[in-house]
């Protein structure tokens, strides 16, 4: 590699750099404005802290930030659909139809299609022993009676 190639890239870098550093300041600045308006304690102790402490509070304010964004997988929990189902027809003392169980989830806050409930859920809990539901006939399910 020729010298002038060598002097070009260096300078091209330095120039990367230099336009980072701008945009780190501008940033660093812009969250302290943010955090001004919304947390003037957290700001006030970042201040007062020292080099170590202000790495954790960084790290402070990203968990808050990811923990606040309510970031979780879609769906619901097996178990707690299960014993929910399991609860409704127990309580109904006769076997209900899917129809029936949807609707119920429904009222309880469950957000569920019916072909969801019907062809896997009913399906698994009818294969799961721990869950005392049992298929009575097409369509309409029951409380297992042990």
């Amino acid at each position: 590699m020729k010298q002038s190639e060598k002097d070009q890239i260096y300078h091209q870098m330095t120039m990367v750099l230099t336009e980072i550093q701008r945009l780190l300041n501008i940033y660093e600045g812009l969250k302290v404005h943010v955090f001004e308006e919304s947390n003037v304690e957290v700001s006030i102790e970042s201040v007062n802290t020292s080099k170590e402490n202000k790495l954790f509070a960084k790290e402070i304010e990203n968990q808050k930030y990811f923990s606040d964004r309510k970031i979780g997988r879609s769906g619901y929990d097996y178990q707690i659909i299960a014993l929910t189902i399991a609860s409704l027809l127990k309580e109904s003392g006769r076997p209900l139809s899917s129809k029936e169980i949807h609707e119920d989830l429904s009222k309880k806050g469950y957000v569920l299609t019916r072909s969801n409930l019907t062809n896997n859920i009913l399906r698994k809990i009818n294969l799961d022993k721990r869950i005392n539901v049992e298929r009575a006939y097409r369509g309409y399910w029951q409380y297992r009676l042990i």
